[in-house]
């Protein structure tokens, strides 16, 4: 009888062990599914907040660099119109890929709106960050996508100011992101002080 109990116990622990492992599985792969984007696999806009207003807090106390890339895709209507959405999706996630495979493991990509993007660049001076999206720019530019052909972007590209508001910060890099639309596009354009 007492073997059998013993057994009996051990079952039920380790059906319980069971079920609260797939539990922790599920809550993270809810965790996941809450902070990334799911057609380009990129955090999305709700994480982006809470990245920048995590690492705003780290940079002023460590009295560490923060650089921002926004950038948007060029004429992005024109390829969803001219090739369909299913073209335009492709070219994101493909966007998504190069960008993730050029950048340093600490640059954090986001997708903040449909063709829109912030990469956040830690420990990452200006003339620093202005390089990194030259080069993300120019191998956008110089690499046709295969349904769509050449894509190009607009960047902005914005450092840290000490004591500056998460508002502000942002709205330096997106306005510098506007600037180099409004020169021509395929640029990167540099934040005012």
């Amino acid at each position: 009888m007492s073997l059998l109990l013993t057994l009996m116990v051990y079952l039920l622990i380790t059906q319980r062990a069971r079920a609260l492992s797939l539990v922790d599985e599920r809550t993270q792969d809810l965790r996941v599914l809450n902070i990334t984007d799911h057609l380009t696999g990129v955090y999305n806009r709700r994480y982006f907040e809470e990245l920048m207003a995590r690492l705003l807090v780290e940079a002023n106390v460590q009295h560490r660099p923060l650089s921002l890339i926004m950038f948007d895709v060029d004429h992005f209507k024109h390829i969803n119109d001219r090739w369909g959405h299913q073209c335009g999706d492709k070219v994101l996630q493909a966007l998504c890929a190069r960008i993730g495979s050029a950048t340093r493991q600490t640059d954090l990509l986001c997708r903040t709106g449909g063709e829109e993007f912030a990469l956040i660049c830690p420990d990452s001076e200006l003339d620093h960050t202005r390089l990194l999206a030259e080069k993300l720019r120019a191998l956008i530019n110089t690499q046709p996508f295969e349904d769509s052909g050449r894509v190009t972007c607009s960047f902005g590209v914005a450092t840290w100011i000490a004591s500056e508001s998460f508002d502000s910060f942002i709205r330096r890099a997106d306005t510098a992101m506007y600037r180099a639309k409004a020169m021509g596009r395929d640029q990167v354009q540099a934040a005012d002080r």
